[in-house]
């Protein structure tokens, strides 16, 4: 879905009027002017910065962008901590945000998500594993995007046991069905 308008980064946080966030710095003005430049409409990007170089606050900008466009937007942290200092980051910018954690999935705060009103912030186990699941969203923002790996792998994984009994056949079956079809 090609989108025209190119936002403005540094107006947009300007418009924020946060006392905290009053300006980019200079390799977040180059990564922000790139991705409005060539990846409005990139499906998947990654962005890499040092620790420490504000990635949270690009992301917080990006977001709030996609939520002007309509789209939802799942913003990702590895750790329940790392989700709460996400969403102490976007009220201190002045984001919208709802933060899901365990079975806290209040009907608003899952509304407002849906509806591209605030910011999911929750952790990867939430938005993966969790019942219910949070529908997917637009936009998902994968915040340390290594840590990711052990919530996801679990959804891919089939364990087998090389136990006696059935277990073993099954197990045997399928080693040998991986075998015949791998070089």
């Amino acid at each position: 879905m090609a989108y025209a308008a190119k936002p403005d980064f540094e107006q947009n946080l300007t418009d924020f009027r946060s006392g905290r966030f009053t300006q980019l710095r200079p390799g977040q003005l180059q990564v922000l002017a790139a991705y409005a430049e060539q990846h409005l409409d990139t499906p998947d990007l990654a962005i890499e910065m040092p620790t420490g170089e504000g990635k949270t606050l690009l992301a917080l900008l990006i977001a709030d962008h996609a939520l002007t466009r309509g789209w939802s937007v799942a913003y990702l942290a590895g750790t329940r901590q790392l989700a709460e200092r996400v969403e102490e980051e976007a009220e201190a910018l002045g984001l919208d945000v709802v933060r899901f954690a365990s079975k806290d999935y209040g009907g608003a705060k899952l509304d407002d998500f849906h509806q591209a009103q605030a910011v999911g912030v929750m952790n990867y186990w939430v938005y993966f594993n969790s019942r219910p699941v949070p529908q997917p969203a637009d936009l998902v923002i994968f915040d340390d995007a290594h840590l990711a790996e052990q919530p996801l792998s679990g959804l891919q994984t089939l364990r087998i046991p090389d136990i006696p009994g059935p277990a073993r056949q099954l197990y045997q079956t399928i080693c040998e069905l991986v075998a015949a079809h791998t070089d």
